[in-house]
């Protein structure tokens, strides 16, 4: 049986792809590594030496990104990447204790658009010339992401529809004010500035709440993480929540150990909802009473935020079903939420974790990496 030819790169200066140069037999490898390369024709497949030099790229590369392999004969690896994710990798690669490494990127079209893939590096050193060689996985996952953002999306509007009792009871309060004010000063009260300015502080109350809101309802119209406060962060969260936690006598109080300062990179949208969904959690877990404690503290250069609930927690069988999507303890719950909340936390590196207190109650833990100055 015929071996299928590729396009070997060669070296740069060269800039020659000649016939010879075209078999992946050019590539020391054993016949069995060969034979899988040759045989895996779903995602790109690229080869690179120690220098970055690409040796090799499979033909899938026109079909995902449109570039013919000559197209890219020049290229370093690391023009398929992100500046921010290539140093992610190459740190990562770098570790003579790391063999692979796998990470989410968003990789350049011909057209100009980009695409999520998932990125896999596998090392590999050849028994035989003891050369070191990158194997590049690289796997279109935009169809999978689409997906995803949908049913993010999905549950951010359940989650608001679910607020709404809440927020319209904590706007109705307001507004009752509002109406009370208008009738007195109807009614010619002296000392007007006074109650205009009560009035302006309870429109602002209003105007919080439903900032919020519609802010949680807006879709992720992108991935871009900018420089974010985890302090600033939860307390929106907390004022949004703070309406439902109401109506059940419940105080979420947030302790930052004096670690105010706390700058993350990463998406606030995302982020945000993450919190929405862990203290809401907390909300639900609890009877009519009793206190949430949010504790933010910095370890090394992480922060770590504790969400920690008075309910009755959640049986040890359950919570190696957690991660699940559609698993859930709720009534009515979809079985998404949490498996969103970790996507999202391990897209931004950092992790998630979910264990029951020793006296009551449960603690959920998110643990991110801290913004590097």
């Amino acid at each position: 049986m015929m071996m299928k030819k590729e396009k070997l790169f060669t070296h740069p200066e060269k800039n020659v792809v000649t016939d010879e140069n075209l078999s992946l037999n050019n590539i020391p490898f054993n016949e069995v590594i060969k034979d899988w390369i040759k045989d895996y024709t779903n995602d790109i497949i690229s080869i690179w030496d120690k220098s970055g030099k690409l040796l090799y790229i499979s033909n899938a590369v026109q079909r995902i990104l449109g570039y013919h392999p000559s197209d890219i004969v020049n290229w370093s690896w690391r023009k398929f990447l992100n500046k921010e994710d290539a140093n992610i990798i190459l740190k990562n690669i770098m570790n003579p204790n790391n063999k692979e490494y796998q990470i989410e990127s968003q990789i350049p079209q011909l057209n100009g658009h980009y695409i999520w893939c998932h990125v896999t590096i596998i090392k590999h050193r050849d028994t035989q010339t003891k050369k070191e060689y990158y194997i590049g996985f690289i796997k279109d996952i935009s169809a999978k992401k689409e997906v995803q953002r949908l049913i993010s999306y999905s549950e951010k509007m359940s989650i608001a529809g679910k607020l709404a009792t809440g927020i319209a009871h904590e706007i109705r309060n307001p507004l009752t004010s509002l109406k009370g004010f208008l009738q007195l000063l109807q009614s010619g009260v002296k000392e007007k500035d006074v109650y205009f300015d009560i009035m302006v502080e309870e429109i602002k109350k209003m105007e919080a709440i439903t900032s919020e809101l519609l802010y949680i309802s807006k879709p992720i119209s992108n991935n871009i993480q900018k420089e974010e406060s985890i302090i600033t962060m939860l307390l929106e969260v907390i004022e949004l929540l703070r309406p439902e936690a109401k109506l059940k006598n419940i105080i979420i109080e947030l302790d930052t150990e004096k670690a105010e300062n706390i700058h993350i990179k990463g998406n606030k949208s995302e982020i945000k909802q993450v919190f929405i969904n862990i203290i809401k959690n907390a909300i639900e877990a609890m009877d009519n009473q009793g206190t949430i404690h949010i504790i933010v503290s910095v370890i090394c250069d992480e922060v770590r935020i504790d969400v920690i609930d008075e309910g009755i927690g959640i049986d040890d069988d359950q919570i190696q079903r957690l991660e699940e999507a559609f698993f859930t303890t709720k009534e009515n719950g979809t079985g998404l939420g949490l498996v969103i909340c970790k996507e999202i936390i391990t897209r931004h590196q950092g992790t998630i974790t979910y264990f029951q207190n020793k006296d009551k109650g449960s603690t959920f833990r998110i643990i991110l990496p801290l913004l590097k100055r």
